[in-house]
């Protein structure tokens, strides 16, 4: 707490009014200045700076925010393009990409001998995916082409509970009353197998699998656009992999995804950002495992 004026003031002038009056509103004014100061001090950093502060980063990076944009996102952005300096390294890249997308949530393979950057990822925001691209072709040598491929990672968990349940009778003239309660009740039950402790087969889970597959006819884009025909369509290790080819003729961005059945019945519904510049492939997998 900071000292106030009325603390160094002389004692015969601390019972007058005039002097007390005269320190309170000079606490209050010298109180702004304080905040004003520790406020700079924060906006000369990315990490600590407010929403002002980051409007000044992004005026320097030639940055126009969204409405959209939140505030973590805005300050991320502002990250990456500080670090966007050379030398420039796959480790590099995949630093950047775990930033942006998170570690694990996307696959990145540099093919050398064919001079191919390769990389499947998927996001819903609109920021994030132009991010990427920016950070790719920033990065990557000039020789080298860049092929992104969305990819889409649902799971299906699979789980088995067993539980006794005993069977109580009542007898006439004791604890049963006629027209009261039943004859018989099912018990409290006892949980033999708990559902994080495995039982379930492969077969099971490779069953799952493939009927999911058989149910899956279509894939419907942004409400409107049907694509029936599947460049990929298996079962691999109790995985099932959809892929299918979508041209800028069909749609220019996608934003809605969904997996349907052949009566229009919506098995998988997901939100994603996927500008279509080119004609892309875009990838499913349905992952089928034991969990909970």
């Amino acid at each position: 707490m900071p000292n106030k004026i009325s603390q160094h003031q002389p004692t015969y002038e601390r019972g007058v009014y005039e002097f007390q009056e005269i320190a309170r509103v000079e606490d209050g004014e010298l109180n702004l200045v304080r905040l004003q100061k520790d406020k700079i001090l924060a906006n000369q950093f990315v990490l600590t700076a407010d929403e002002d502060g980051i409007a000044m980063f992004e005026k320097i990076y030639g940055l126009v925010p969204q409405a959209t944009d939140t505030i973590q996102f805005r300050r991320e952005r502002i990250l990456n393009r500080m670090q966007l300096q050379p030398p420039y390294t796959e480790r590099f890249l995949r630093a950047q990409l775990d930033r942006l997308l998170g570690a694990g949530t996307y696959t990145l393979v540099v093919d050398y001998a064919d001079y191919i950057i390769y990389i499947n990822y998927s996001t819903e925001n609109e920021g994030i995916a132009k991010e990427v691209q920016l950070v790719i072709n920033k990065v990557k040598p000039a020789n080298m082409a860049f092929v992104t491929e969305p990819l889409l990672v649902y799971g299906i968990f699979e789980n088995e509970v067993i539980t006794s349940i005993p069977t109580i009778y009542y007898k006439l003239g004791t604890s049963w009353i006629l027209g009261k309660y039943p004859f018989k009740i099912r018990g409290e039950g006892e949980v033999f197998k708990l559902a994080n402790v495995n039982s379930i087969t492969n077969n099971l889970l490779s069953d799952t699998a493939n009927f999911v597959m058989n149910e899956i006819s279509k894939v419907v884009l942004n409400e409107s656009v049907e694509i029936s025909n599947f460049t990929v369509k298996q079962v691999s290790n109790n995985t099932v992999e959809i892929e299918y080819e979508v041209t800028p003729q069909q749609v220019s961005t996608i934003t809605r995804l969904q997996l349907c059945k052949a009566d229009d019945t919506v098995l998988t519904d997901v939100t994603v950002y996927i500008p279509i510049l080119d004609e892309t492939a875009i990838n499913h997998k349905i992952q089928v495992k034991e969990g909970v």
